[in-house]
């Protein structure tokens, strides 16, 4: 079984990218998190992973996170290889997100849309004034 779930905060910012053999969008983001037992001098070790997410859940993160959002994430692991400038062969371990819920505010988008501004009555003014009364005429 090769199952991952982390909450953790997006640590770079979020790069994404068309792959056109595949026709899909794919974004790739380093996520911190916390490890669960603490140090001897109380302190939490911080790990950082690779991620990335396709299709319609990269779309989701690209628009609605940034970095220094915290999310909770679900995905599986895989091995990731790259031929190095020195010719070498290396390897590091990412995690490919399936799943994403959105622990912090939705972000700011750069272009603000006008709010929709509705009547909320269909009556002018006049016909919302009040009839003047006398304190006394209210029943005790």
């Amino acid at each position: 079984m090769n199952n991952v779930n982390i909450i953790g905060r997006i640590a770079s910012d979020i790069l994404k990218f068309h792959i056109d053999q595949f026709n899909k969008d794919v974004i790739r983001f380093a996520l911190a998190f916390d490890n669960r037992t603490r140090k001897t001098d109380g302190r939490k070790d911080t790990f950082f992973i690779e991620c990335e997410a396709w299709d319609v859940v990269a779309q989701r993160m690209y628009e609605n996170c940034d970095k220094g959002s915290k999310v909770g994430i679900t995905g599986h692991l895989e091995q990731a290889k790259y031929k190095a400038k020195d010719g070498s062969t290396k390897s590091f371990i990412k995690i490919v997100v399936s799943g994403i819920e959105f622990l912090s505010e939705k972000k700011i988008p750069e272009e603000p849309k006008e709010p929709v501004q509705k009547p909320v009555f269909d009556q002018t003014e006049e016909e919302l004034a009040y009839d003047e009364f006398e304190d006394n005429s209210l029943p005790i």
